[in-house]
């Protein structure tokens, strides 16, 4: 048997099954017990690591990119938030403090942990958001936005960008290491 997805994604597939047998077949037509012994759970596991850069790496990869991933980058280390809560960000969530600072805006349906929340972004980040806003030189609602202006740049155009950074700055992966933006790995943020 080949093996395409991780334990983990198994796991969370299973677990979704016997609420979709219930509602197709029937609660009278459906046993979760049966369901148990022949499908059974099995191990869940982590089949990898995730790391993330260095200050040095950080530093290695802002110097390489472009204005637009300068600030992708730049949003992403300093909010610590996922590529697709930054990259649905509009600019009426972001609020430039006088000072040059800015706070962020996530709302409950918009995060992982289904509660409100603030992010912040340093002066630094903010300018390199306005610089990518210039070299644009297109007004949208967006943050990022994509190749059509009226929607946000796409999740895995973002990724594979950053990821071509990592491996350029020699960050590659290696097997069940993985280099990744978001990590909730918190020796290596230090």
């Amino acid at each position: 048997m080949i093996r395409t997805h991780s334990p983990a994604t198994v796991y969370g597939y299973r677990s979704m099954l016997p609420g979709l047998f219930q509602s197709v077949l029937g609660e009278e037509n459906f046993r979760k017990t049966v369901f148990d012994r022949l499908a059974p759970c099995g191990t869940v596991y982590l089949v990898s690591h995730k790391n993330i850069p260095t200050p040095d790496g950080l530093r290695a990869m802002l110097t390489m990119a472009n204005a637009q991933y300068k600030a992708l980058i730049g949003f992403l280390a300093c909010s610590g938030m996922r590529i697709g809560e930054v990259l649905s960000r509009k600019w009426s969530d972001v609020e430039v403090r006088p000072d040059g600072y800015a706070r962020v805006t996530l709302r409950a349906g918009e995060t992982k942990a289904r509660k409100p929340r603030y992010a912040f972004l340093t002066r630094e980040t903010v300018l390199w958001l306005r610089t990518f806003t210039i070299w644009l030189g297109v007004k949208s609602e967006w943050v990022f936005p994509g190749e059509n202006e009226t929607k946000a740049l796409q999740y895995g155009t973002a990724l594979e960008q950053i990821k071509r950074l990592f491996d350029r700055n020699g960050m590659k992966d290696n097997g069940p290491e993985i280099f990744t933006p978001h990590s909730s790995n918190a020796e290596s943020r230090t």
